[in-house]
C-alpha cells in the first residue's frame, strides 16, 4: 500500500511516501499551489492520499483528486488510536494529534513527550497504555524575534541565524537572537528535566523545522524524529483503513 502524507502547515507543506510504515520519500514545498500539485502528485505513482492542515483548507483540491486515488482528510473530528485524556479533543491540532499517535505506537507501555519546534512549540506527553495526558503551546524561535521587534519601538527584527548563540551578546542584533535561541533552548530543557523528575525513563522525540537549533540532544538522551508529524498522519490512517 503506496500512500502519500500531506501536511500542510503555516510556512510550508511537508510531504512522506510511505510504503506500509515504512517511509520511503520525502520533502518540503515553501509555498505550492494547488494547481502545481495534482500533476506531481499523479508522478509519485500512489493509491493513497492523505491531508491534514494546520494552514489554508486542502478540501477543494482533495475534492479534485477523489476518484483517481483513496483520499483520506485528517481533520479536528477525526477520530485517532489514542485514550484521550484532554478536556478539549476537537481543538488539539491535527499535528499534535499525530505526534502522540506515533509516540503511543513507539512506546505502548511508555511515557514519551514529543517536542515539536515549528512555528510555535508544542510539547505533548502520551502515558502507557495509549493515553493522551496533554501538553503546553510557546511561541517558536522566529516567533519570538517577530514579537520583540514588532512589540517595542526601536529593537529591529533579526532574521533566524545559522550560528549560535554568543554570552554575553555585543551588539542589539546579537543580544537579540541570544536571547531568543538561548531563551528557547533553555525552555526546551526545561521542560525535559522537570517533565524526567516525575518520569526517570520517559522517551523525548524532537521534531519540527527548527529542532537542528537544539544542540542537546545526546546529552538529554533525545531522539530526533524530524519526519514524526508525517509518521503519526500515516499511522492515522492505517487506523481507519485496518478498521473499516
Amino acid at each position: 500500500m503506496r500512500t502519500l502524507v500531506l501536511d500542510w502547515g503555516n510556512t510550508s507543506l511537508k510531504y512522506g511516501a510511505f510504503e506500509g510504515v515504512h517511509l520511503t520519500d520525502s520533502g518540503r514545498f515553501a509555498d505550492p499551489t494547488l494547481v502545481d500539485l495534482e500533476p506531481w502528485i499523479r508522478g509519485q505513482k500512489v493509491e493513497h492520499v492523505v491531508a491534514a492542515s494546520t494552514g489554508q483548507t486542502p478540501e477543494p483540491f482533495l475534492r479534485n483528486l477523489q476518484g483517481r486515488y483513496t483520499v483520506f482528510l485528517i481533520d479536528a473530528h477525526t477520530q485517532v488510536p489514542l485514550n484521550m485524556g484532554y478536556s478539549t479533543p476537537e481543538t488539539l491540532g491535527v499535528d499534535r494529534k499525530a505526534v502522540a499517535v506515533a509516540a503511543a505506537m513507539d512506546y505502548p507501555e511508555e511515557w514519551s513527550m514529543v517536542i515539536d519546534c515549528g512555528t510555535c512549540i508544542t510539547y505533548d506527553l502520551v502515558a502507557p497504555g495509549q493515553r493522551y495526558v496533554g501538553g503546553a503551546i510557546s511561541p517558536g524561535l522566529a516567533m519570538r524575534l517577530k514579537a520583540m521587534s514588532a512589540f517595542t519601538a526601536r529593537l529591529p527584527y533579526v532574521e533566524l541565524r545559522s550560528d549560535t548563540f554568543r554570552w554575553p551578546g555585543q551588539s542589539t542584533n546579537d543580544s537579540l537572537w541570544t536571547g531568543a535561541l538561548k531563551g528557547w533552548q533553555l525552555e526546551i530543557s526545561g521542560y525535559v528535566n522537570e517533565t524526567r523528575q516525575e518520569h526517570p525513563e520517559l522517551n523525548i522525540i524532537l521534531t519540527g523545522g527548527d529542532a537542528p537549533y537544539f544542540e542537546s540532544t545526546e546529552k538529554l538522551g533525545i531522539f530526533a524524529d524530524p519526519f514524526y508529524v508525517l509518521r503519526g498522519l500515516n499511522a492515522i490512517y492505517g487506523h481507519h483503513a485496518r478498521t473499516k
